[in-house]
């Protein structure tokens, strides 16, 4: 089910004009739902890559302390209730557990001088526009450890499941040593409303008048983001999603998710796979997708490779193109790689589609056009024939 299927949703929709609802709709189908398990599956596997690059080092895990609102304000950051930072600090504890001693969630720097700790890696959620990290370098991070991180006796680290690539940039631009090779994210950096059509981001400007952040129409930053985590929405998403106004409710009000959404987060969506493959111009295969909907559920993972394929057809295989499309962890997409170079779908040396791919893929296209029509003969039966009472103005008698 997709989020319009939900009464929270169906109620959304109706706040608007409703030859606009079919755009609100569209917009909901468009937005990449993150679960808790994809959230922390993706984090967690970044993480445990660099250990494996690190090798023997140590690492200290920080996650980065929410302010109230993304503007500057005096003192050290403080802790907003239920933000994503939480859910980070107990994902870098479980992680300490797993690998500790070497691997450390929030030590004291009592104890990081103690262990000569050489790596710091702060680990967020979603890099928007970079001022929540700059500021907890500013004004949260001990200078003891900023002078550690200057003479590069230990190596500062960013680790995030995704973000703007905007947002990447004001980071770099900050010094400390980052670098790109120490900015990793487990979804390809994102341009500012990449998921959306200009239909749906004009919906955005117009309705987000309705909220009380009409100047932020398009979420801080103007990100225009359209990744929503089930622990909660980014700001930097347009404000029609997550801000109230005087006579307007949002979907996520006040960036929380409605406990009636939750469902929205774990269900197959056959709705945006199609939405990809036709803004692919793989029109075919997205009809082929729509017209029968029902193979979604209990062969989710042979569409998804069917998806893949369709987006790699013409250019060939390539991870990180695929997954900045898609909006999913590069992982996941060489997953499905491998999967194509097993079934011989996908040719090893030059990442192009086999014959067989090729075939397989034109006989889903082919279904599209195939639409079973069932031509049924009844006879009347005698006595039942119909006669018109009245024909050309005349009437019968």
């Amino acid at each position: 089910m997709t989020l319009d299927d939900f009464e929270p949703g169906k109620a959304w929709l109706e706040q608007f004009p409703f030859l606009e609802r079919e755009i609100g709709r569209q917009l909901l189908r468009s937005l990449r739902l993150v679960s808790h398990a994809q959230f922390e599956t993706g984090v967690d596997d970044v993480l445990i890559q660099l250990f494996k690059e690190l090798h023997d080092q140590n690492v200290a895990l920080f996650s980065v302390v929410e302010t109230p609102t993304e503007e500057d304000i005096d003192g050290p950051p403080k802790r907003v209730a239920g933000s994503s930072a939480d859910r980070v600090r107990s994902m870098n504890e479980n992680l300490a557990r797993i690998y500790g001693p070497r691997v450390q969630a929030h030590p004291t720097l009592h104890s990081m001088r103690a262990q000569r700790m050489k790596n710091v890696v702060l680990v967020e959620d979603f890099i928007g526009t970079g001022r929540r990290i700059a500021k907890y370098l500013r004004d949260a991070m001990e200078p003891t450890l900023k002078s550690w991180i200057s003479y590069k006796w230990t190596k500062l680290w960013i680790v995030s499941y995704g973000g703007l690539q905007t947002g990447v940039n004001a980071v770099l631009s900050k010094g400390y040593g980052l670098t790109k090779a120490r900015i990793r994210l487990a979804t390809p950096a994102q341009k500012a409303g990449q998921f959306f059509t200009p239909l749906m981001l004009n919906f955005c400007r117009v309705y987000g008048n309705s909220t009380q952040r009409e100047r932020i129409s398009m979420g801080y930053g103007s990100g225009a983001v359209g990744m929503i985590f089930e622990h909660g929405c980014p700001n930097n998403a347009p404000a029609i999603l997550w801000s109230n106004g005087p006579k307007y409710e949002a979907l996520f009000p006040n960036r929380g998710i409605p406990v009636e959404l939750k469902p929205a987060f774990y269900g197959e969506d056959v709705n945006r796979p199609s939405n990809v493959l036709w803004d692919s111009n793989q029109y075919r295969l997205a009809l082929a997708m729509l017209r029968d909907p029902t193979l979604q559920r209990p062969q989710g993972s042979q569409w998804k490779l069917l998806l893949a394929l369709g987006l790699a057809s013409r250019s060939g295989w390539e991870d990180l193109k695929i997954a900045e499309v898609l909006g999913v962890p590069e992982v996941e997409v060489a997953a499905q790689r491998l999967e194509a170079y097993r079934l011989g779908m996908l040719d090893v040396q030059t990442h192009l589609l086999t014959a067989f791919g090729k075939g397989l893929l034109e006989r889903v296209r082919e279904a599209a056009g195939k639409v079973p029509r069932r031509w049924e003969w009844r006879k009347r039966p005698l006595g039942r024939t119909y006669y018109p009472l009245s024909c050309d103005g005349l009437v019968r008698h």
